[in-house]
């Protein structure tokens, strides 16, 4: 399996309920929203972004996420990555 990057932006969004029901919606998907270090520390990632390492490919990981923010606000965008990460500035679990 692929570790895979997923951003979903929620456009007209208006409530903490929504971000929460997307957060939740993500979960059951297979998501998490950290990220782990070479020594094991746990960081959160930015916003909205989530990773996971149980799907294939990006591709399969974008359509997850896609079926997962339907419905939450008017409309999204979702971006799928996959492969190898480095980051700068996040903060610890």
């Amino acid at each position: 399996m692929a570790a895979v990057v997923v951003r979903v932006e929620l456009h007209g969004a208006t409530t903490e309920e929504q971000y929460s029901r997307l957060h939740d919606a993500m979960r059951r998907a297979g998501f998490g929203r950290t990220i782990t270090s070479g020594d094991g520390t746990q960081y959160w990632l930015p916003t909205a972004t989530y990773r996971s390492a149980t799907f294939a490919d990006a591709s399969t990981a974008q359509a997850a996420a896609w079926e997962a923010a339907k419905g939450i606000a008017p409309s999204y965008e979702v971006i799928a990555t996959c492969g190898s990460s480095s980051w700068r500035g996040l903060k610890a679990v």
